[in-house]
């Protein structure tokens, strides 16, 4: 067996300081393995099945050093690294999304994003019957071309660390967009949680099921996909509907963004979208930008009859919501009128372009401000009707959603790499069934804290940012009862969060805004990790007590006291009487306290702040400026 070693380690790669650091990899059974890391020295023996393991001493210095592995003539040897802070970072789509994303904000981040002390180590997504025993990837360091494709909230988490630690930072990045909690829990957590033991124990032997498998089909490179209905071939390509001219009579139209079933057309499948946009005659010649806003699931963009980009293919869904940018060539606009065409293709639940309105936009790339709108009116036309998809009837071994599959494949095999803690941007996902999510965030931060074996590390949970239509008050918000359970995962020790809820976008699940959510995760692991002088970040309501007639709120990481973010009163502040009908409330700020009441509630018997999934205005922070997390007090 030839030599090789956890990937993991190779070049670059940074390693936890004043831990124990373990090596590991295969070669050979029973055969002695050296392992040199800096100026250490050790040797261990393989096992029958070629698995070996050891852990070298702590490096406290912060000069580069080499790893070398030797097995009789077989050696590996890694280069340049360095002993600093690693964190893993995992979740979905939010934590997946990288800087080059967000380029609109974050250019000259990127543009300075050079340091050699910041290095990355993205796995490669990977969903695997029975999980790996290795995952696939390498460590980046920092630089302006190799981070456009970091992560962005990792990248500034570890940007953040660094300005203030002045050591060299590691991410591991384990995240897929989409993702339920589930998929990166193991299977022994999700068996012992009563409330969904009993749908593993179905799922489970429904996999060994002859009719499961009879419902997969292999594709041409021999692996097994679900049976979704497939991309029927480019038909309007054949009909000519790229092109500037192209026969409109059975052409309808339509006010984007929004989905094609909400404009009558309850069903999966592939549609058209065609727009004419006229251009000043100074833009002739110029390479345009054209940003569509996100588009549910994949896109083909064709403008003046070429095609300039596509987005995804077969069956892949990380790109539901994703914005589209595209650049029309400068030898291709040569005509005052752009016509723009865009081929979408659903295969599952909602399809179509979907935006938000202020994301579509064409402009010469020079010049963003005199951009032309794109929502508006479109035309459109139905290439296929692929009938109503909603949901798949199992899940499937090799889906991204099943239980346990994201920690067999991309995380049990990253232990027990050396690590400080581990960072979490999840649960849009789990949105529609909120209830059971505290449970299963507990688990998953205590069972990967057990595999492990160091301890207590750090985990600091991301709270769901602000998102769909605004409103001061849903009492029945699933995001807002999320959020809350997002909190309540705090009560564990050495758990953080970070409050997100002023940085969202109510028409994008997806919100651009990714440094202050680093740069949050960050400050939580400053003051409460590495002990620095400085609060941990947003008020944590704690609980409240009655005073007369008013509720007087306690918090915690409330700094040097409570505030609002624009000098005005706190606003989607509610309070009840025992029949929980909830009236605004005023608010009287006393340090680290608010006292709420409200001359229609003259015995009030609970509070809420910022209760819905968009609570427009919000606006209760600290003095240091970190917004209050959403809370309630009657949990009934």
């Amino acid at each position: 067996m030839k030599l090789k070693l956890a990937s993991l380690f190779c070049d670059n790669a940074v390693v936890q300081r004043h831990q124990f650091i373990p090596v590991w990899g295969w070669c050979t059974p029973e055969q002695k393995v050296f392992v040199t890391l800096g100026k250490d020295k050790a040797c261990t023996l393989s096992n029958d099945a070629g698995l070996f393991i050891v852990r070298m001493p702590p490096q406290s210095s912060h000069t580069p050093f080499e790893l070398n592995v030797r097995v009789g003539d077989e050696s590996i040897t890694c280069q340049n690294l360095r002993s600093g802070e690693v964190w893993v970072a995992s979740g979905q789509s939010n934590m997946e999304w990288k800087l080059v994303q967000c380029l609109e904000l974050y250019a000259d981040f990127i543009r300075n994003f050079n340091n050699p002390d910041i290095s990355v180590f993205t796995v490669k997504q990977s969903a695997q019957i029975g999980g790996a025993s290795n995952v696939t990837g390498s460590w980046s360091l920092a630089t302006p071309e190799t981070a456009k494709d970091f992560s962005a909230v990792a990248s500034f988490f570890a940007n953040r660390l660094y300005e203030v630690l002045k050591v060299p930072v590691g991410i591991i990045n384990a995240s897929w967009g989409g993702t339920p909690i589930e998929a990166w829990s193991s299977y022994n957590v999700l068996s012992k949680n009563p409330e969904y033991g009993r749908f593993l124990e179905h799922y489970e032997l429904d996999q060994q099921s002859l009719d499961f498998w009879s419902s997969f089909q292999a594709s041409s490179n021999g692996s097994l996909i679900s049976i979704l209905p497939k991309d029927t071939g480019n038909k309007g390509l054949e009909n000519g509907w790229h092109k500037r001219e192209w026969d409109e009579k059975e052409w309808r139209t339509a006010e984007l963004p929004q989905t094609w079933q909400n404009i009558g057309h309850d069903y999966s499948g592939v549609f058209w979208f065609r727009k004419e946009v006229t251009i000043p005659n100074e833009w002739l010649g110029k390479p345009l930008q054209i940003n569509l806003g996100a588009i549910d699931k994949q896109d083909i963009v064709y403008v003046n009859g070429i095609e300039i980009g596509r987005t995804g293919r077969e069956f892949e869904e990380q790109y539901w919501n994703q914005q589209r940018q595209y650049t029309l060539p400068a030898t291709a606009n040569t005509h005052n009128t752009v016509s723009i065409a865009v081929r979408v293709y659903s295969f599952i639940y909602d399809g179509g372009m979907i935006g938000p309105a202020r994301s579509m936009k064409l402009y010469p790339q020079t010049d963003s401000a005199s951009a032309i709108p794109l929502s508006g009116t479109w035309m459109y036309c139905v290439e296929a009707n692929l009938g109503k998809v909603v949901s798949r009837n199992r899940l499937g071994h090799l889906s991204q959603h099943a239980p346990h599959i994201l920690f067999d494949s991309m995380i049990r095999p990253l232990i027990p790499y050396s690590i400080r803690g581990a960072i979490w941007y999840q649960g849009e996902q789990n949105a529609s069934m909120p209830e059971n999510y505290l449970r299963k965030m507990k688990d998953l931060i205590s069972d990967w804290r057990q595999h492990w074996g160091i301890g207590d590390f750090p985990f600091i949970i991301t709270q769901l940012a602000n998102f769909q239509p605004a409103s001061p008050l849903q009492k029945n918000s699933k995001w807002a009862i999320l959020r809350e359970t997002q909190l309540k995962s705090t009560t564990l020790p050495n758990t953080g969060m970070a409050v997100t809820i002023d940085v969202g976008c109510g028409e994008d699940v997806h919100p651009h805004q990714k440094r202050p959510v680093g740069e949050r995760l960050a400050q939580w692991a400053l003051a409460k990790v590495y002990e620095q002088p400085m609060v941990a970040g947003s008020p944590l309501f704690t609980h409240c007590a009655s005073e007369g007639n008013a509720l007087r709120c306690f918090f915690e990481n409330a700094g040097c006291g409570l505030t609002t973010s624009d000098a005005k009163p706190v606003h989607t502040l509610y309070v009840a009487g025992l029949d929980r009908v909830y009236h605004p409330a005023t608010s009287v700020l006393e340090g680290a306290t608010l006292l709420a009441s409200s001359p229609q509630v003259p015995h009030p018997f609970s509070v809420c702040y910022a209760w819905a999934d968009n609570p427009e205005g919000c606006n209760l922070t600290n003095k240091e400026g970190f917004p209050a997390s959403p809370f309630r007090s009657d949990f009934q």
